[in-house]
């Protein structure tokens, strides 16, 4: 069931990225962001990080866009960790993403949007800890979750080929699908991006 869903998962991603490549008013976005984990147990074992993530979007219309988002994060250990405790390392997540401006955005370019992600999540190798007590699987490392995020951009114009955005998000990298053996992976983030026309 898990294999299946994630193919459905990666055909749909596919079949996004897929038609805005082949539609006019397209937008390619790069960026960075900095989260903080939510959740004990998430907390105990990583720190606030660093991630990038590149985005290609369709403008619709005025109000509508939507395109196809891929993430990384080299997640960081706490230092306050158990020395027998396994942490995150590595997160890539690939997904689709839609787009709402409410007031559109030459009149007031603020947005919220939502993802639909695919996550490969890595831990830390067991063998390295003291005494060695593996309590994360390194086998189903995929996930499924969903991303919420708000938005406000910046320097845009429709004659303009290029913006930035500032934005917030609150992601659950395994909220509907994850390893049995692994707490829920949510965190709060805030980034900056530069988008420009294709």
């Amino acid at each position: 069931m898990k294999r299946f869903l994630d193919r459905r998962i990666a055909l749909l991603i596919a079949v996004v990225l897929a038609n805005t490549i082949a539609s006019a008013q397209v937008w390619v976005g790069l960026g960075a962001q900095y989260s903080f984990p939510l959740g004990q147990k998430y907390r105990q074992r990583n720190a606030a990080n660093a991630g990038i993530d590149a985005l290609l979007l369709k403008q619709v219309n005025c109000c509508w866009w939507y395109g196809a988002i891929l993430h990384f994060s080299s997640l960081r250990r706490s230092n306050d960790a158990p020395a027998n405790l396994q942490n995150f390392e590595d997160q890539t997540t690939l997904g689709v993403h839609l787009r709402y401006y409410p007031w559109q955005p030459m009149r007031l370019p603020f947005y919220v949007g939502a993802s639909l992600s695919l996550s490969d999540i890595t831990v830390s190798d067991a063998s390295t800890l003291t005494p060695p007590l593996p309590d994360l699987t390194r086998t189903g490392t995929n996930a499924l979750g969903v991303n919420f995020e708000a938005g406000y951009l910046l320097w845009y114009h429709c004659n303009k080929p290029y913006f930035f955005d500032l934005h917030t998000d609150i992601s659950a990298s395994n909220l509907l699908l994850k390893s049995p053996a692994r707490p829920m992976l949510s965190s709060l983030s805030v980034g900056l991006r530069l988008y420009y026309r294709l």
